[in-house]
């Protein structure tokens, strides 16, 4: 999955799921807590992969993930318009008021606040930042 559209959160906290990130998610997908105060959106099929992993982790590893990841997913479906009700508690998590950038991010997609989004993509995604990690990945 990738690019990042910007979007409107409607007053009924619903937020449209571009069509090309719903294609590749499917009809049924899970959103969470994600890292960096996003909200992460998992397909089902990597939704059952990371549940499983993170079952494997011994309780005293795993609980605080557990709390994070679980305590705040919802199952969602987009409606006819392709929207996805995001709840409150998400959206207190990512700060995310009216406009949101969804960001398709390889294996899953971030919703962001967008203006939080803009700071990030001036302060981290630089060329020199590319180019560090690329050199570790032997590019």
């Amino acid at each position: 999955m990738n690019g990042s559209y910007r979007h409107s959160v409607d007053a009924k906290g619903r937020l449209f799921m571009p069509a090309k990130l719903r294609e590749t998610m499917g009809e049924v997908y899970y959103i969470t807590r994600g890292l960096d105060n996003c909200i992460a959106v998992y397909s089902s099929d990597k939704w059952a992969e990371l549940t499983n992993k993170i079952s494997e982790l011994p309780l005293s590893k795993a609980r605080n993930m557990q709390r994070m990841f679980f305590g705040s997913a919802q199952q969602c479906e987009p409606d006819a318009q392709g929207r996805i009700s995001l709840p409150q508690v998400l959206r207190d998590y990512a700060f995310i008021e009216k406009e949101a950038v969804v960001a398709g991010v390889s294996d899953r997609v971030e919703i962001w606040n967008a203006s939080r989004w803009d700071e990030l993509e001036s302060s981290s995604m630089t060329a020199e930042n590319l180019a560090a990690a690329m050199d570790e990945l032997g590019f």
